[in-house]
């Protein structure tokens, strides 16, 4: 509707400095770091879920910010309650961000060009999880019945396929000239302050009155049921008339 204004990702375009725990972490990876979130929503009492993406961390090469406290920490594992997700995604270390595909951590790893290795759970996850994988930004799995042995080796494939991070690198860059071109922030606050000041109803649409019968084209289709029936009627109406005919004239021969 023309009451509707669409702008930019903001949360994602913002960086913020990255505190140093993480960023000494980081930084001494030799191999590079994988970072790996599930939100807040991923159930605490299934272990075999836990068991099978520990394992499949562990065999390999690679370095792990974890947030969530399902595996304990060690030199290759830093883990914590709480991670600055975005800012981490900015660093040139990160390889790999595995999520659960929440509308924010895909915008962040785009805005980053960091690809995805998704594990969508549930709600809008699914469907951010498909256009994900849709676009060559990354991969998508059932998180519940992969195998540890396939969730290592769509790791390894998505981090060396160099094709997923060509496709995510080329979104980030048209994020940015975007947002070059059209600021989000001051866009949002543009509007906000406009409606505060002049009221919206000026963009309100004349459809949103439209009648039922007119949103649902029933009119519309009443006319397309009426021409059908008529022309059936006269269709009709012609083949009696025409047989009609045909059974006198066999008559009169007989």
């Amino acid at each position: 509707m023309t009451n509707v204004k669409r702008i930019n990702p903001i949360t994602s375009i913002r960086k913020d400095k990255i505190p140093q725990e993480y960023s000494t972490f980081l930084d001494r990876s030799k191999n590079g770091v994988i970072l790996v979130s599930f939100g807040s929503m991923l159930p605490n009492t299934n272990n075999t879920i836990y068991t099978k993406l520990v394992t499949a961390f562990r065999n390999t090469k690679y370095d792990f910010i974890i947030k969530g406290d399902f595996v304990k920490g060690n030199e290759r594992m830093m883990v914590s309650k709480w991670i600055p997700q975005r800012s981490l995604l900015s660093h040139k270390n990160i390889k790999l961000f595995i999520t659960h595909c929440g509308a924010n951590g895909i915008g962040e790893a785009i805005s980053n060009g960091v690809p995805m290795l998704g594990f969508p759970i549930f709600a809008e996850q699914p469907g951010n999880a498909h256009n994900m994988a849709a676009r060559g930004y990354g991969l998508s799995m059932e998180l519940f019945t992969a195998k540890s042995d396939e969730i290592l080796a769509n790791i390894n494939e998505v981090i060396k396929n160099s094709s997923y991070k060509s496709n995510v690198n080329k979104a980030s860059q048209i994020l940015k000239e975007l947002n070059e071109r059209n600021n989000s922030t001051e866009e949002a606050t543009f509007w906000i302050e406009h409606v505060l000041k002049f009221g919206g109803d000026y963009m309100r649409s004349s459809s949103v009155d439209m009648p039922l019968y007119q949103y649902l084209i029933l009119d519309v289709l009443l006319f397309i049921l009426l021409a059908v029936s008529v022309v059936l009627a006269i269709l009709f109406y012609c083949f009696k008339i025409c047989y009609s005919r045909m059974c006198g004239r066999k008559m009169k021969s007989e």
